[in-house]
């Protein structure tokens, strides 16, 4: 166990002494050559009087706990004593030099930006180069920019690639390209088998390289589904007329987006019934039958799929607060069912409701 005191190693390692006897009140202890722990302990002490506040969660905890033991037990001292203490810590400070992390990614967290991106990102790749096993780093990249970059690479190279990382990774990368890159991929794994060991540590480096020479971005999620997100909280009127416009551009890019919207309409298609409870739990009542009266004229399919998945008794007493609640006025009830919508995100989110995705 690393002791990170600033005394000289090996000294009072053992356990923490007896203290002295007690003096009688107004004495103090005299202790002129005190040891190591008890000048850290008479140190500290000076600098809490004194309003300082040094931070020593970073020292290993169990010379953290010694030093806690130590200052509850030490009395009085005298002066000789505490000048002692302080001489032989200032020696300690002196003989000490200079401390460094330890850590590459941690040194250039410290430098920040009084050094070049480029120079870190060279310093980084020459790491990697030096490292015996780049990837587990290139695991922990996102699936999108493992994706883009194997998609770049030759297809035998990304396939020995997905074969050094986990299964269950490789398999998320592959879903995130496109089918024709994907399948050129599959169909290069036979030609890997004769790659000799050596050269998977020489990929990787490669690989590991090309994802820290991609820019970075600001987001992660793609501008279709960023776009989505906006549109499916947005009033119908706007949505519709937005993706009238997004599709006089590009029909592509409207079929992209129609694939992440989700309105009020979508619930049969998108909604398990199993999921409807949990739901009905999430939203507040009054809402809830807000939205299902608004719904009745405008997505009737929506108002049936959801009683339905409910008990005959709890379904009934919503089709009362329906029909007393009577004509909801468009905006209100689009409002309403905004909410169940921003509900529904949610509960998908934090993975407790699976939504379906669209054909």
């Amino acid at each position: 166990m690393q002791d990170n005191s600033p005394f000289p190693p090996g000294a009072d390692a053992g356990p923490v002494p007896n203290p002295p006897s007690a003096l009688p009140a107004g004495h103090a202890q005299a202790r002129h050559d005190p040891p190591p722990l008890d000048c850290a302990a008479i140190v500290l002490r000076l600098l809490l009087d004194r309003g300082a506040a040094p931070d020593i969660s970073h020292l290993d905890p169990a010379l953290q706990l010694r030093l806690l033991q130590r200052m509850s037990r030490l009395q009085e001292i005298d002066a000789a004593t505490r000048d002692a203490a302080i001489a032989r810590f200032r020696a300690a400070l002196a003989d000490l030099g200079a401390a460094f992390p330890g850590d590459l990614d941690a040194l250039i967290a410290d430098l920040g930006p009084r050094i070049s991106s480029d120079v870190a990102r060279t310093a980084r790749q020459a790491a990697a180069r030096g490292a015996t096993d780049p990837w587990a780093r290139i695991a922990a990249r996102p699936v999108p920019e493992i994706a883009a970059t194997l998609a770049s690479e030759a297809p035998a190279i990304a396939a020995i690639a997905l074969s050094c990382l986990p299964a269950g990774r490789a398999a998320e990368v592959l879903e995130a390209m496109t089918p024709p890159a994907a399948a050129a991929i599959a169909r290069a794994f036979p030609s890997t088998s004769a790659t000799p060991p050596e050269a998977l540590g020489a990929v990787g480096a490669a690989v590991l390289a090309a994802l820290d020479a991609r820019p970075r971005r600001a987001f992660e999620r793609a501008a279709t589904a960023r776009i989505g997100a906006v549109l499916n909280v947005a009033g119908s009127e706007l949505r519709n007329h937005l993706m009238e416009r997004i599709e006089a551009d590009s029909e592509e890019m409207a079929a992209a987006v129609r694939k992440v919207l989700f309105s009020f309409a979508d619930i049969p298609d998108r909604l398990s019934p199993r999921d409807v409870a949990r739901l009905v739990r999430e939203v507040e009542q009054p809402i809830l039958v807000t939205a299902l009266a608004g719904a009745e004229m405008t997505c009737p399919d929506a108002v049936a799929f959801v009683l339905g998945a409910l008990s005959t008794r709890r379904a009934d007493q919503f089709r009362e607060e329906i029909t007393d609640l009577g004509v909801v006025p468009p905006r209100k009830a689009e409002e309403a069912q905004r909410v169940v919508i921003q509900a529904i995100r949610t509960l998908t989110d934090a993975g407790e409701i699976e939504m379906i995705e669209p054909e």
